[in-house]
Formats: structure tokens, sequence, C-alpha cells
């Protein structure tokens, strides 16, 4: 995604093809149908869907990556559940694409409430 904070430089157009490429072929490699991310675990699936989102928000994206997208979407607010807290499976590195303020637990929200303000719904129709 630096590419796109470097369109004065003279590759600027060929990375941002490459890059568009990657993150495209990416989002269908990493997160299959049923939109829970190859790494099975929770902490990740908010990192990859904000790198996505944010990606989405830089460039113009395919109906099959905002489908993608959508289903990742789904896949974390049924993790969430009635608590609307992240249950704790899988790797966590610590790490986190944007680090709203507030227990790790809820930090699945903001990844939520982003997404239902770029597409205006969940599947549940409610904001987190």
């Amino acid at each position: 995604m630096r590419w796109a904070f470097c369109f004065c430089f003279p590759h600027a157009s060929r990375w941002e093809r490459i890059g568009h490429k990657v993150v495209e072929t990416e989002i269908h490699r990493q997160v299959p149908k049923d939109g829970g991310h190859f790494e099975q675990s929770a902490n990740y699936h908010v990192y990859a869907l904000d790198m996505f989102l944010f990606y989405h928000v830089l460039a113009e994206t395919t109906d099959a990556y905002r489908a993608r997208l959508k289903v990742m979407a789904n896949f974390l607010d049924s993790l969430l559940g009635r608590s609307r807290r992240l249950p704790s499976f899988g790797d966590d590195d610590g790490g986190r694409f944007f680090h709203p303020h507030g227990c790790r637990d809820r930090f699945a929200r903001a990844t939520l409430a982003t997404f239902a303000a770029l597409f205006r719904k969940l599947r549940r129709g409610r904001f987190p």
C-alpha cells in the first residue's frame, strides 16, 4: 500500500498495478469463502481485516474483493457474539494495524464499526 503515497515517483503506476494484483490475490488466498482467516486466529483475523479494509479505502476494489470483506466482517461479527468481545484463540503477537483505545478483547468492535461505516451494514444489521 506504500505506493499509494508515492505517486510522484517514476515507477509509481507500476508499483500500484503490482500492489493491486497482490492484494486482490491475497484476500482470496488467505480468506476462504466462509470468511475466516487462514491463520485460524481471532486476533490475526482482525489484523487482516483491518489491512484489507484500509486497502479498500485507498484503491478501487473489485466486487469479488468487497464480497470477501463482507464475509470476513460477518465472520468477525459471529466471533464477537452477544458479549461483543473477541475470544482468545490462535496466535496473538500483540500486533495491530490500528490500535483503538481500551481492552484488547474489544478492539474488534472498531474494525466492525469501520466496516459498517464503509458498507452501511453487517449481516445482523447493527453496529458493534
